[in-house]
């Protein structure tokens, strides 16, 4: 069980990483309104995969306190 949690931590540093880079990208105003929406598709799913983490985390959270 603490091979998941710490690989689903890394998946929530590498998810964080990403987002903070997409929104970097994305502030970006010399780029074409149409990349600049495709980018901001990707980021909504980024935030999808990062809400996702989030609960794997407090479900393994809430598994660890039950024992």
């Amino acid at each position: 069980m603490e091979e998941v949690a710490e690989m689903v931590e890394a998946l929530e540093d590498v998810i964080l990483r990403a987002r903070a880079r997409l929104v970097n990208v994305v502030m970006n105003e010399e780029l074409p309104s149409h990349i600049r929406q495709e980018l901001f598709i990707a980021l909504g799913r980024v935030n999808l995969a990062y809400d996702l983490v989030l609960n794997i985390i407090c479900k393994l959270e809430r598994k660890g306190e039950s024992r």
